[in-house]
């Protein structure tokens, strides 16, 4: 662990904050989580298509895309960084409340825009409150973040489906508004411990906040810095990808596999295990060797991985394949952010998140929605195809990008 500085980072000061903040990730996270785990049984409930299904979670996306348009700009110009997340939060924990109430398609729709409006609301205020806090330990304390997403994701299914559904045998509808309530909690815990950091402003000598000038000059800046760009054309890729498999998983898993519900929750959960184990690992080891060979091998590995599960039919080496492919997928995600940190100015922090956020979220919704045509005329596995060739566009990208030499001179 040491050769990692895993040991040095956990006496850093403010391991509290850092802990709540992976916290209210993790609930922005198992708030879709919750979601995608129950669309086999809200599909047969509603006799929707994969169209239909997909269009939902290009719903997500395409709100997603919408709220990054303003957040960042409202998170650097009035610096409350944690009055955003705590709004994050709640919202979310309300929708999927509704989500349980909803009697058609129009309502469910509704809500995914809730809840991905708040997905995005909350990653540019939470990257700029744990890069502006922790400077020299961006790559550490995004890889709890991280790993706070990991932990949503990982007990969303194993709630929301394996116990819920499964062996309490309650409907989706019902285990869709229970899973608001720890959300509710989260959000409450970070408004009472954290807000009072939005009055003391940022650690160091970074800026609570800043004039609309200063923010557009900036903004400017962030949009003519092509390593920004690339890194968030290359996160986009990724992302895409990542939410193609949240789309045809749970789906190919009990439509084709025809695994039992208590088994879809469990392997579900089995692919999220490896982004807890490996992002406090690849990001705290990517402050001390950089960000780019972290980044590029696991591309690289995911990529190979996704080619080989569309050879893989037996169910229980299937599971073992995604449990693999989570140690590889959720790796670099505290690196990419954290890389992204590197190359914004500290007062843009939050604008250079929602630049590669709204990278994503634009481009997402296209291929989700795509990969649910694809589903309904050729098939749920051909959806993995999809997800590899996206993965082979994010590595040709990350290829391209300039080193750790060329990125300092790029910002500076």
């Amino acid at each position: 662990m040491s050769n990692f500085g895993f040991s040095d980072a956990l006496k850093l000061k403010g391991q509290a904050a850092i802990a709540l903040i992976g916290l209210g990730h993790g609930a922005v996270h198992w708030v879709y989580m919750v979601f995608t785990v129950l669309t086999p049984w809200i599909k047969q409930s509603f006799g929707l298509s994969y169209t239909e299904v997909g269009s939902l979670h290009a719903i997500f996306h395409i709100a997603s895309f919408a709220a990054n348009a303003g957040s960042g700009v409202l998170v650097d110009i009035t610096g409350k960084r944690v009055l955003f997340q705590v709004v994050a939060v709640l919202a979310g924990g309300i929708a999927i409340l509704v989500c349980g109430l909803a009697d058609g398609f129009l309502l469910l729709g509704s809500m995914m825009a809730i809840i991905g409006a708040s997905n995005n609301l909350w990653h540019p205020a939470a990257l700029a409150f744990l890069s502006q806090e922790f400077p020299e330990n961006k790559g550490y304390a995004l890889s709890v973040h991280s790993v706070g997403a990991s932990l949503g994701d990982i007990l969303a299914p194993l709630f929301a489906v394996s116990l819920f559904v499964g062996v309490l045998q309650l409907s989706w509808q019902f285990a869709a508004m229970i899973s608001s309530a720890p959300v509710f909690l989260v959000g409450l815990a970070i408004l009472i411990i954290l807000l009072p950091k939005d009055l003391t402003g940022p650690a160091g000598d970074a800026k609570r906040g800043m004039s609309g000038r200063e923010y557009l000059s900036g903004l400017a800046t962030l949009l003519k810095n092509k390593p920004i760009l690339g890194l968030s054309l290359m996160a986009a890729f990724r992302t895409s990808a990542l939410f193609c498999i949240f789309f045809a998983l749970p789906l190919y898993l009990v439509d084709v596999l025809g695994l039992s519900v208590e088994t879809q929750g469990l392997a579900m959960a089995m692919m999220q295990i490896g982004g807890f184990v490996t992002g406090p690992l690849a990001g705290t080891w990517s402050d001390k060797i950089g960000r780019r060979p972290i980044v590029m091998g696991g591309l690289s590995a995911i990529t190979i991985i996704i080619i080989g599960l569309t050879f893989v039919g037996n169910p229980a080496v299937f599971v073992v394949g995604i449990t693999v492919l989570g140690f590889a997928l959720y790796a670099i995600r505290p690196v990419t952010q954290a890389w992204m940190m590197d190359l914004a100015p500290k007062e843009h922090g939050a604008s250079a998140a929602s630049v590669m956020f709204a990278m994503q979220s634009g481009w997402t919704p296209v291929v989700v929605l795509l990969s649910g045509v694809i589903a309904d005329e050729f098939g749920l596995l051909a959806v993995f195809y999809l997800i590899a060739a996206s993965m082979l566009c994010a590595n040709i990208v990350a290829y391209f990008l300039p080193g750790e030499k060329s990125e300092k001179k790029a910002t500076s």
